[in-house]
């Protein structure tokens, strides 16, 4: 197997796991992280027990974002137009979500949460586009 394409597999192997790691963060934060109420003093009065999954959280989609890029640019290497459109719109996508949780910590919208949960999708799926892509070329 070429480096380029083992690289690759492996990248996009582990976007899978941190996408799905990530999508259980976010269900736990919907159901049992009570955000303190916009007019307040924000997360100054939130408790640490809710402020860490939300960190976790955060710090989970600053990898995925790490991780697309780096998918980007070895589809990139590889110049298979299939593979560097899919990672284009997966790393759009990844933006597009981070985005959207940044704003929903401000005022909560189901938009965001709903921009979140699709970019999600989108993004598993052109993963698993990429995955069936690479091991075509390989052969």
């Amino acid at each position: 197997m070429k480096e380029k394409f083992k690289y690759a597999y492996y990248f996009t192997g582990g976007l899978v796991l941190l996408l799905f790691i990530q999508f259980i963060l976010g269900i736990y934060i919907n159901l049992y992280v009570n955000f303190p109420p916009i007019t307040s003093h924000g997360f100054m009065r939130m408790p640490m027990t809710n402020f860490i999954p939300i960190m976790i959280h955060m710090v989970f989609g600053f990898l995925i974002l790490f991780a697309s890029f780096i998918i980007f640019y070895l589809m990139l290497k590889i110049s298979d137009n299939v593979l560097i459109i899919s990672s284009t719109i997966s790393f759009i996508f990844v933006l597009i979500a981070g985005l959207s949780g940044f704003l929903f910590l401000f005022n909560e919208s189901n938009t965001y949460s709903f921009l979140m949960a699709f970019s999600f999708i989108v993004i598993f799926v052109l993963q698993f586009v990429n995955i069936y892509r690479l091991s075509r070329i390989q052969k």
